[in-house]
C-alpha cells in the first residue's frame, strides 16, 4: 500500500517510516491505492499520477477512483500538471503553418522542446513544498539571454482583423507596441496569449542551427492550486511567484455548467487583483477560461483522454483592453489528467501594410514522456 506524506506529498510504501525529503512521519500519511495497468508497462506512483513508458503515456490516465464529472481519477487539479517525481522528461514538437494568399499552406517544423522534472526542491516562502523543472528550447542567437523584446501589432477595426507587423516594427500606420515587453523564452515561462508569435519569431523554424538555452522553474502544487515560481533576471537570488496556472476546481465545480466552461481565473494578476498572494507589477490580468473540462486530445504521444482545454485571453490581444485594442487571435492550452501539458495551439494574423493579413498558426504537442 502506498502512502502520501502529509507534509510534502512524497509517495512512499509500507516499508518506509520517514519521508526522505521533509522527515515527516509516514505513519500519519494517507493510504494511496496502487495503480494497475492492463498493458506491460512500468507503473509509477506519481502524485500527478502519470503512467509512463519509454516512449509513450497511457491515454486513459491512471486507474484511480473516478470523480463526478467525466469519471476522472482525481478531484485535485494539480494532477493535471507536470509530475512531481524527478527524472521525467517530456518531449514536445513545434509546428508552424502559414496560410498563403494563393490557397496553399506552408508548414515549417521547429526544434523540439524538453521539460525535465527534478523533483522536490525545498519549501516556498509561503511554506508549500516546491518542485523544480527545467525547460530546454532553441532560439536564434540574437534572442539568446532572454532579454525583453518589443512586439508590434495593428489592432482590429470594423474592417480588418488586426495582426502582428511582419517585420515586428512600428512602420505600419496605426501599429502599437505591447506595453508588457515579452521575453523570447519557452512556452512555460512566456507571457500568455502570444506564445505562437513569440516562438516563431525567436526560433528559426526549418533551420538546424540556433542557440539552446534552459529555463529553471519551480512549482507549488497542492489540491486545486498550481503556481509557477522563478528567479527573475532583475533579482536572480529571489524566488518570485509569477504565474497562477490553476486556482479553481475546473472539473467538479458545482457552480459551473455541464462542461465547466464558465470557470475562470487570472493567470498573471496585477496588484489590484491579488490572488493568494500572487500580484505582479507587470501583470496583464490574462484570464484562463475553461473551454472544455473533459475531452480527448490527439497528439503524437497518443489520444489523451480526460484532458482540459483552457482558452487564454489577454487584454489587448485576444480581448479588448481599456483602449479598445485587440486582434483576431486565439490561444488554447490543453492539460491531461495524470500527464501534464499535452498541447498548445495559437492562431494569429501578420500584415505588411495594415490592409492585407496572412493567417498563421502554431502547435506545440506532446511527443513522448520518458523516465
Amino acid at each position: 500500500m502506498l502512502k502520501t506524506c502529509p507534509s510534502c506529498s512524497y509517495i512512499g510504501n509500507d516499508t518506509e517510516h520517514t519521508c526522505p525529503f521533509c522527515k515527516a512521519d509516514l505513519a500519519t500519511a494517507r493510504p494511496r491505492r496502487a495503480m494497475k495497468f492492463g498493458l506491460p508497462i512500468v507503473a509509477l506512483a506519481l502524485l500527478v499520477s502519470a503512467s509512463l513508458t519509454s516512449c509513450s503515456v497511457s491515454p486513459d490516465g491512471p486507474a484511480t477512483f473516478g470523480a463526478t464529472h467525466g469519471s476522472l481519477g482525481s478531484t485535485n487539479m494539480a494532477d493535471y500538471y507536470y509530475s512531481k517525481l524527478p527524472g521525467i522528461v517530456y518531449t514536445y514538437s513545434n509546428v508552424q503553418n502559414i496560410y498563403n494568399s494563393n490557397g496553399t499552406v506552408t508548414t515549417i517544423t521547429g526544434a523540439p522542446d524538453y521539460v525535465r522534472t527534478l523533483g522536490f526542491d525545498g519549501f516556498a516562502p509561503d511554506g508549500d513544498s516546491m518542485y523544480r523543472i527545467e525547460v530546454t528550447y532553441r532560439v536564434k542567437p540574437a534572442y539568446a539571454g532572454r532579454g525583453d523584446m518589443p512586439l508590434y501589432y495593428v489592432p482590429a477595426t470594423n474592417k480588418t482583423p488586426g495582426g502582428y507587423t511582419a517585420d515586428n516594427g512600428s512602420s505600419i500606420p496605426g501599429s502599437i507596441s505591447m506595453l508588457k515587453r515579452p521575453r523570447p523564452v519557452s512556452t512555460d515561462t512566456i507571457l500568455a496569449g502570444i506564445v505562437g508569435r513569440i516562438r516563431t519569431l525567436a526560433d528559426d523554424f526549418g533551420s538546424t542551427s540556433g542557440t539552446w538555452q534552459c529555463d529553471t522553474l519551480w512549482l507549488t502544487c497542492r489540491n486545486d492550486n498550481v503556481y509557477l515560481w522563478e528567479r527573475e533576471l532583475s533579482s536572480p537570488s529571489v524566488l518570485t511567484k509569477v504565474r497562477c496556472v490553476f486556482s479553481k476546481d475546473f472539473v467538479n465545480n458545482p457552480t459551473s455548467n455541464s462542461q465547466q466552461s464558465n470557470i475562470m481565473w487570472l493567470y498573471d494578476p496585477t496588484p489590484d487583483k491579488n490572488i493568494d498572494g500572487l500580484a505582479v507589477p507587470w501583470g496583464t490580468n490574462t484570464q484562463w477560461l475553461v473551454d472544455n473540462a473533459d475531452m480527448t486530445v490527439n497528439v503524437p504521444a497518443g489520444a489523451m483522454a480526460h484532458s482540459a482545454r483552457i482558452n487564454v485571453q489577454t487584454p489587448g490581444i485576444q480581448i479588448k483592453d481599456g483602449a479598445g485594442n485587440s486582434m483576431a487571435t486565439t490561444e488554447f492550452k490543453t492539460f491531461t489528467f495524470g500527464v501534464g501539458l499535452t498541447q498548445l495551439t495559437s492562431t494569429w494574423n501578420v500584415t505588411s501594410d495594415g490592409v492585407n493579413f496572412t493567417k498563421q498558426d502554431y502547435t506545440h504537442s506532446l511527443v513522448s514522456v520518458t523516465h
